[in-house]
């Protein structure tokens, strides 16, 4: 019974420490870096909270309920799936494609309307298209994900509050798309390497694209997957393909141009091994760092 009460007497002090520590701080809102920190505090104590509760629950001999699924009713996101775990800046992963996915089902926190990004083009990275997403979708949510923070402007970290806001839209869509058909897949783009509108990037970098489905190798050409310079001259390189990640990867044969502007563009000509194809052609653009 020691171990039960200190175990009771712990987890009663971080949830107080839970409850008071957000109205304890006064942060400027412009300040995000230190936001960011407390929110990723809160959060640690919060999900130290739930595993020091079930473990009670588990020594008391009673029961541990996982936390609700959402229904996914989202194209996109699957059924089974629950934002649990905090994401910001540089993170990666099905969690931010889920994300990205969320934030195009509202045309007023959409990430892109064409190219990378955009609705069927969403990739697994968190760059600073995704930041921006989640800020414009954290002040439109503002009474629900930053009150509680004493803010009003939005700082592009998925915190608790903003988990709760994305879970909860998941679950409302869920509700209302029950008898809505699902959509069938067509081919997409999750990931880009460089990152649309990346800046300082390395000289001797490969251009890479991840698809959502396998790729017939033989639509794979230098005319359906360009790289051009700023003088819209065509870089030369070696393109491969992956069966098993079903990226494309572009090497180009001599060192990029320093402090330059480079576009991958991607046609409507790469299909499918099932004959799909990208609706539009897709590009996007990336920087060179300077000598």
């Amino acid at each position: 019974m020691n171990l039960l009460r200190k175990t009771f007497a712990i987890v009663t002090s971080l949830t107080m420490v839970a409850m008071f520590m957000a109205p304890a701080f006064s942060v400027k809102a412009e300040d995000a870096a230190t936001i960011a920190s407390l929110q990723a505090m809160i959060a640690s104590l919060e999900q130290t909270i739930t595993t020091l509760t079930n473990s009670l629950a588990a020594a008391l001999g009673g029961t541990v309920t996982p936390p609700p699924t959402t229904g996914g009713a989202i194209t996109g996101v699957p059924g089974d799936f629950t934002f649990t775990t905090n994401l910001s800046l540089g993170d990666s992963g099905n969690a931010v494609n889920y994300l990205q996915i969320v934030l195009n089902s509202d045309v007023e926190t959409q990430l892109a309307v064409a190219g990378v990004g955009s609705p069927g083009n969403e990739t697994s990275y968190f760059g600073p298209m995704t930041k921006g997403g989640v800020i414009t979708f954290q002040e439109k949510y503002a009474d629900d994900v930053l009150a509680v923070y004493n803010l009003t402007a939005g700082t592009g970290f998925v915190g608790s509050t903003t988990r709760a806001k994305l879970n909860e839209l998941l679950a409302v869509a869920a509700d209302d798309g029950d008898d809505t058909p699902t959509p069938p897949v067509v081919l997409g783009i999750t990931l880009v390497s460089p990152e649309s509108d990346a800046v300082d990037v390395a000289i001797d970098s490969d251009i890479e694209a991840v698809f959502n489905m396998p790729l017939d190798e033989a639509t794979i050409t230098d005319a359906s997957f360009t790289v051009t310079d700023a003088n819209d001259e065509e870089v030369a390189g070696i393109i491969t393909y992956s069966f098993d990640t079903y990226e494309i990867s572009f090497d180009p044969t001599e060192d990029l141009a320093n402090d330059t502007l480079y576009t991958v563009a991607i046609t409507t000509d790469i299909l499918s091994t099932d004959g799909e194809s990208i609706e539009d052609e897709i590009s996007w653009t990336f920087t060179t760092a300077g000598e």
